[in-house]
């Protein structure tokens, strides 16, 4: 690759800051004819990752190659799509990358989208998200991107479920009302895969037409849990040995009630750093556990972080410890709605305050879980036994909708964050208090 002086400053700039709408790309004076150049850059992505090279060069070029606009490099970007899926650049940067183009990329995506080559499924289905961003983030381009993915829904070439269910799940996102007859028409055909958009009761709830499930979750919902997704049994144990040995009503004294706890500190408007809540374990703001030394705590805090890494929106968040709660399940068949929502309660005192329109709304949905974290929860005489599948998904679907409510505030908070973030260097401790270096956390 030619290493002009403004690959050069480019490649500077990728050692100190991440791809930004906010920076003037400009100023380094590239232009179209530096194409061929920018496009080589971007295409060593894979190359510096499998190296474990960090730098952020190629996704710079990216950015320029968007922001000069010049069309003759869309094409070869999109070729070479799949050869950036396992890299930081499509994971991160590729995406909103590649939606700075605007309008002119529209056409590319959807010559993409309507192919029907199964060796470009990963081409495709990038396609389609990218799609979907461009309708939520240009207005102007909504109806247009709402239009062509309905369309091809509805149309016989729509034939593999899989492909599917990544167009449903993008028009869910976008919350295109109008697709919902197409929809809901290729859900009874079976043409829908349920794997990345759910069932259909689910698209509706996400699109804002339903509050609350009228069934279970469908059996697939385990199916889509990775073995690789598991927690394993020994550090499950090992955690759960250290809760037990809190005994203050204010702690967290169960596997269980750590879950629903991880998922409130989730669902907040605004990110916490484990500073925040850690000490929520044991109900002592302030202070070491005691009887704990050094090394437990440590220990403790490492397991706590990789179960909060762990607890994501999707998951089967009520009832993934059955196997460690059979035997209270006998005795109590309320039991884990009852652990998991006082859980959930704690992990919503450390919220901040909330404007009277969000609080209410949170009051609202938060129902199902209060019905459960009440001081006299209710027992087997209230609500009989059959109806516990409905009940857990109730407050599945609650816990969802209050998630999903929140993520535009939680974004705006990471952005600020983002712009008002100390100085910090790469190899040095990271600020959010996780233990890694800050070039493996969050820069």
């Amino acid at each position: 690759m030619t290493i002009s002086g403004k690959i050069r400053a480019l490649l500077e700039l990728g050692e100190k800051a991440r791809p930004s709408t906010e920076i003037d790309y400009q100023a380094y004076g590239f232009s179209c004819a530096d194409v061929p150049d920018l496009l080589d850059l971007v295409s060593q992505a894979g190359e510096l990752t499998a190296q474990g090279d960090e730098d952020l060069a190629p996704a710079h070029a990216l950015f320029v190659l968007a922001r000069l606009g010049c069309p003759e490099s869309i094409p070869p970007l999109l070729e070479h799509l799949d050869a950036y899926l396992d890299t930081w650049l499509f994971e991160d940067f590729m995406i909103e990358g590649l939606t700075l183009f605007g309008e002119p990329l529209i056409e590319h995506l959807l010559h993409l989208l309507w192919k029907e080559d199964p060796k470009q499924m990963i081409q495709r289905t990038i396609a389609v998200t990218t799609l979907a961003m461009l309708g939520r983030h240009q207005s102007d381009l909504y109806p247009r991107v709402v239009r062509q993915l309905t369309n091809y829904l509805d149309s016989s070439q729509a034939s593999d479920p899989l492909f599917n269910s990544h167009v449903v799940a993008s028009l869910a996102e976008l919350g295109a009302v109008d697709a919902l007859g197409v929809i809901t028409r290729r859900f009874q055909e079976g043409a829908v895969n349920y794997e990345f958009c759910g069932d259909l009761e689910q698209v509706e709830i996400e699109m804002g037409v339903r509050q609350w499930r009228e069934s279970p979750y469908p059996d697939f919902a385990d199916e889509l849990i990775d073995a690789d997704d598991d927690l394993p049994w020994e550090e499950l144990m090992e955690i759960r040995g250290y809760l037990e040995q809190f005994d203050s009503p204010q702690a967290i004294n169960s596997l269980l009630e750590l879950q629903g706890f991880l998922y409130a500190i989730r669902s907040a408007p605004c990110f916490f750093a484990p500073q925040a809540w850690i000490y929520m374990l044991w109900g002592a703001p302030g202070q070491y556990p005691t009887g704990m030394d050094k090394d437990d705590l440590r220990k403790l805090v490492e397991l706590a972080l990789f179960l909060y890494d762990w607890v994501e929106p999707g998951m089967d968040r009520i009832g993934i410890d059955e196997a460690l709660y059979e035997g209270h399940l006998d005795q109590d068949p309320w039991g884990v709605p009852r652990v998991w929502c006082r859980g959930y309660k704690k992990g919503l005192e450390i919220w901040p305050e909330l404007d009277p329109s969000n609080a209410e709304i949170l009051r609202l949905h938060s129902q199902p879980m209060a019905l459960f974290w009440a001081e006299q929860a209710p027992g087997p005489e209230q609500i009989p036994y059959e109806d516990a599948e409905q009940v857990l998904s109730s407050i599945d679907s609650a816990a969802e909708i209050i998630y999903q409510h929140f993520t535009g505030e939680r974004l705006v908070a990471h952005m600020e964050q983002a712009i008002t973030k100390p100085k910090v260097g790469r190899n040095d401790p990271c600020p959010c208090g996780s233990g890694k270096k800050y070039k493996k956390c969050c820069l």
